[in-house]
């Protein structure tokens, strides 16, 4: 399988959407973390690709990441490989309110093109 990001239907993996929401003074703090946070899911099992997003008003990070199976993306969630300074900190961001985090599970079910 190929390890660059691509879509189509009919998908032999699955791709989660990780939202991180933040004031605007926390955006240096975020990125850098997501950047350290980035190569911690590549070594993991069943990780194809990811690319993180940052929306053009800057409270927002929208990480893309596709995995071979639900299970593998599960998996990853549990991985001690996150205990390192850089997962810990982005989890204290996360439990004290001061980013808000959603994940979900998508899978392509229509491409539009012109």
């Amino acid at each position: 399988m190929s390890n660059q990001i691509s879509v189509s239907e009919n998908q032999d993996f699955v791709t989660v959407i990780v939202q991180l929401k933040f004031d605007p003074e926390l955006k240096a703090r975020v990125l850098e973390l997501s950047k350290l946070n980035l190569p911690i899911f590549a070594k993991q099992k069943g990780f194809i690709s990811g690319t993180a997003h940052l929306s053009t008003d800057e409270n927002s990070l929208l990480t893309y990441l596709q995995w071979e199976t639900v299970e593998d993306h599960l998996n990853c969630m549990k991985s001690p490989d996150f205990e390192v300074e850089e997962g810990r900190a982005m989890t204290e961001l996360i439990q004290s309110g001061k980013v808000q985090f959603e994940v979900n599970v998508y899978s392509v079910e229509h491409i539009f093109k012109k």
